[in-house]
Order: structure tokens, then C-alpha cells, then sequence
């Protein structure tokens, strides 16, 4: 049996999360034997991912502030466990793995990329620094794991070399996320929302790489051809306690059309209620998750150029330059004049694709056979 070891900065409801989850909770427990190790807390995720047989353990570190006292905890938990494989997911979490792993000797070490280009100005000089280290430190690794073609560029071109690179996309549950008619009525009452309505979702942390600034810029002309359209944003820090989302619909006009639903538990649901989906991402994005979860849905989707994107709607839906108010708006307002079985069928095309490329067994053995392989030459 291999036995692997995952290390992640944190559980909470991103994609790396999500991905990490489906992954333990899908492998061949005969065959494999999992353990998470998260560098701060449980988060949302941790207590599903034991839910499902997996041991979740803790190192209580705080952003940003190196703590030796969790080095030696997970230098304990490496001993104890003894892995075949060491992987790692977020930068963070891939220096401290490559550190304590080599100290520890573990066989393989991995990290996993869930990333393109990112704006490091918009965040702290730590996450920069230690993407700089990650480069130099690179060469060491046995092998890096990419969700994205242009994860895989971007870093290249940061001088990422690490002995092997291997393309593994996000997997998607095709029982979970599948079209469900009665899903909108719930919505609509929910929000106190009138028929006749266009519902638009945007489903993403409130974070400078989303670019909720950007679609409230273009919102309100979009409204103006479209009166019937809402806004439905959802995802950690999009809730109505958030002054400066609230102040920026305010200044807008915009209030009314809005709907800001926080974290929600139950995603699917939500996608399922939607006429679109759109991602504005400026930039940062691999293969996003939400976007195959909403085509997994039979929602069409409209997306900027940003990491994978692109390739993964194909001709499903609409894909635009980032930071492009006025293509956005057209992108959006086409999908919203269009009728109704047009929709339908861009619907359609999109299931398709993720059930056909990114369902999650098939992306659960592409993982099987790869930690496999990696052990047969130990």
C-alpha cells in the first residue's frame, strides 16, 4: 500500500481545498493510504475529509509567521507516518513540505500547482519571497503536479525547474453538479426575487485576483438593456457585512440588483438556480472549479482569458480579455438576449465537456497512476 502524505496551508472552501478533498475522499483505499496535514486549522473542509477515513492533522501556524514548533510537529507526523510521498498543495505549504520532507528523507516529494500568472502586489511580501525561494528551490523537487497549461508557462517562465512536470486537471462530480429544473424556484423565493428574471452568478472569495470592482463597473449598463437581470455573488467575504462591497454597489446604484449570499454550504444548489455564470478573474486562475462545477450544472458560462479558462469552455460559452469592462458587458449581455433553448444547448455542450475530459473518477486515477508509477522505482 502507498502510503501519502498532503500538506496544505489551510481546509478552507478554495479550489485547492475542494480538490484535495475529492482526491482523498475518491483514491482506492486498498491501495492507497492518505493523511492531510494543514499548516493552520481545519477549516470548513478538514472534518468532511475525516468524514470520509482520512486523518486530518493540525500545525495552528498563522499567516505569514514561520513557526519551528510546527517544522518539528510535522517532522513527528512524518516519522510516525512514514510516506512514500510527501505532497504538497499552495506555495506555502510547498516550502515547508520541501524543507521537513528532505530533513524527514521522505522517498518523493511533490508539489501541486494550482495557479497561473499572480499579481504579487496585491498581496503580502511573504507570498512573494517565498515564491522566489520556491524557484531557486525547485530542482529539488521530485516532481511538480499543474491543473493548468498556463500555470505550468507562467511558473516556467518565474524559473520554476522541477525534475518532472505532470498535467493533472480538476475532476468534477458529475452526481452532485448536474442540472436540476427545481432548483430556481427555491432561489427565487429565497431572495424575494419576480419573475420574469435573468439570474447571473458569480461565485468567488472576495479577493483582488475575483475583480468584483470590475463587474459592478460594467453592471449597471448591463442593467440599463437588461432591467431584469440580478446579480447573485456568492463566496467568503461577499456578504452584506462587507462595507466596502456594499459602498461600491451604493456608489453605483446598484443595491437592488445585487444579491450578496456570503459562503455558501451548498454550491451546487446555487448553480443549479442560475441562468449564467460569469468569472471576471483578472488574473491568477489555473482551472477554475467553479467554472467546470456551473458546466457540470448545464449552465453556460462566461469567463476572462485567465489561466485555463479558455480551454475549458471551448465553444460552450464566452471567454473575454481580463479588465475589459466593454466585452464583458457585451459577452454578457449576448447570453442574456439570447432565448432561452439557445441557452439550453450552450448548456448542454458544457456538461458534456466536463463529463466527456474532467469527471472525477477519471481525474482520480490519472492521480492513482501517477503516485504509482513514482513509487515502482523506489
Amino acid at each position: 500500500m502507498t502510503r501519502i502524505l498532503h500538506v496544505i496551508t489551510g481546509l478552507g472552501g478554495g479550489g485547492a481545498e475542494a480538490m484535495l478533498y475529492k482526491l482523498t475522499s475518491g483514491m482506492d483505499s486498498k491501495k492507497f493510504k492518505s493523511v492531510v496535514v494543514s499548516l493552520s486549522d481545519k477549516g470548513d473542509l478538514g472534518p468532511k475529509i475525516e468524514a470520509a477515513g482520512v486523518p486530518v492533522y493540525v500545525l495552528g501556524m498563522k499567516p505569514g509567521r514561520p513557526s519551528l514548533s510546527a517544522f518539528f510537529k510535522l517532522y513527528r507526523l512524518i516519522k510516525k507516518f512514514r510516506p512514500h510521498i510527501l505532497q504538497s498543495w499552495l506555495y506555502h505549504a510547498d516550502l515547508t513540505a520541501l524543507l521537513v520532507g528532505k530533513l524527514a528523507r521522505v522517498p518523493k516529494i511533490f508539489w501541486n500547482l494550482r495557479c497561473s500568472l499572480v499579481d504579487f502586489n496585491c498581496y503580502g511580501l511573504s507570498t512573494r519571497l517565498t515564491v522566489r525561494v520556491l524557484a531557486r528551490l525547485s530542482p529539488f523537487v521530485d516532481g511538480m503536479i499543474y491543473n493548468s497549461e498556463a500555470g505550468r508557462k507562467d511558473h516556467e517562465a518565474m524559473g520554476f525547474r522541477p525534475a518532472k512536470w505532470e498535467w493533472i486537471p480538476n475532476g468534477f462530480d458529475l452526481e452532485t453538479f448536474r442540472p436540476n429544473p427545481n432548483a430556481r424556484a427555491g432561489l427565487l423565493e429565497e431572495l424575494d426575487i419576480q419573475e420574469p428574471a435573468f439570474l447571473i452568478g458569480h461565485i468567488a472569495r472576495y479577493d483582488p485576483m475575483k475583480d468584483h470592482v470590475g463587474l459592478i463597473k460594467v453592471a449597471r449598463n448591463i442593467v440599463k438593456e437588461f432591467p431584469q437581470v440580478r446579480f447573485i455573488l456568492a463566496g467568503s467575504g461577499v456578504h452584506p457585512s462587507n462595507l466596502e462591497l456594499n459602498g461600491l454597489l451604493k456608489e453605483a446604484g446598484l443595491s437592488s440588483n445585487f444579491y450578496l449570499l456570503g459562503k455558501k454550504n451548498d454550491v451546487a444548489k446555487t448553480l443549479q438556480s442560475l441562468d449564467a455564470l460569469v468569472l471576471c478573474s483578472a488574473f491568477g486562475e489555473g482551472f477554475p472549479n467553479i467554472l467546470g462545477e456551473a458546466m457540470a450544472c448545464g449552465v453556460p458560462c462566461i469567463a476572462t482569458d485567465v489561466g485555463d479558462s479558455k480551454k475549458l469552455i471551448g465553444a460552450s460559452g464566452f471567454i473575454v480579455p481580463p479588465k475589459n469592462p466593454g466585452q464583458l458587458a457585451a459577452a454578457i449581455c449576448k447570453l442574456a438576449g439570447m432565448a432561452s433553448e439557445e441557452r439550453a444547448a450552450l448548456g448542454k455542450s458544457a456538461r458534456e465537456i466536463i463529463a466527456e475530459n474532467y469527471s472525477l473518477p477519471k481525474i482520480v486515477a490519472q492521480y492513482e497512476r501517477f503516485y504509482g508509477n513514482s513509487t515502482t522505482d523506489q
